[in-house]
């Protein structure tokens, strides 16, 4: 990820970096293995990703998850605060989903799970480094700008999941899990 794009939402400014081509622009084929791919259910989503049939290449995302709290510090573990999901920015490169996300927003109707993947090799495979998982999604924003589309979600829950890789033979160690509902305010972790 490099050469981040400049975006205004909602009165605030951040530079997003996105992945780009060895020239420069933005890539419609990727000849590598992309770093991010995304998927939004109910087949808004679809790419001749071998692996991943219903994912599109992730060129860039933010996102803000925070804790809202009282002035009361001294006592238990912030107690009076609930967890704010702040929204997801994903940026694509415009293509076939691109009118499908736009109507999807339109409608008003929620994603039932929008899922990003991060990829990696590890010891020659191809290998899941990071899944988010986000559930009763809906689409607040759809922009486009020459070849690419942002689009802007809130969701309810979301699930962060990190595979851990032994550093001696790159196998799979396990997974970190760390799972928040946004609208009932309820927290978990998990190690596996």
């Amino acid at each position: 990820m490099d050469n981040p794009i400049n975006l205004r939402i909602g009165g605030i400014s951040f530079k997003v970096p996105i992945s780009r081509s060895g020239n420069g622009l933005l890539s419609a084929t990727v000849s590598r293995t992309p770093e991010w791919v995304i998927m939004f259910d109910g087949g808004l989503t679809a790419s001749t990703l071998e692996e991943y049939p219903d994912f599109v290449v992730l060129l860039g995302f933010f996102s803000e998850q925070s804790r809202y709290v009282s002035g009361n510090v001294n006592g238990s573990i912030f107690t009076s605060g609930s967890v704010q999901g702040g929204e997801y920015i994903f940026i694509l490169q415009n293509g076939e989903h691109g009118p499908k996300l736009e109507q999807q927003m339109y409608s008003g109707k929620n994603v039932p799970c929008v899922r990003l993947i991060r990829l990696g090799w590890s010891e020659g495979a191809l290998s899941v480094l990071q899944t988010i998982t986000l559930t009763v999604v809906r689409i607040t924003r759809f922009m486009q700008n020459i070849q690419y589309i942002v689009i802007v979600v809130q969701a309810g829950a979301r699930t962060n999941d990190i595979s851990d890789f032994n550093q001696a033979d790159g196998a799979c160690a396990g997974h970190k899990i760390s799972t928040v509902n946004y609208s009932e305010n309820k927290l978990e972790f998990e190690s596996q």
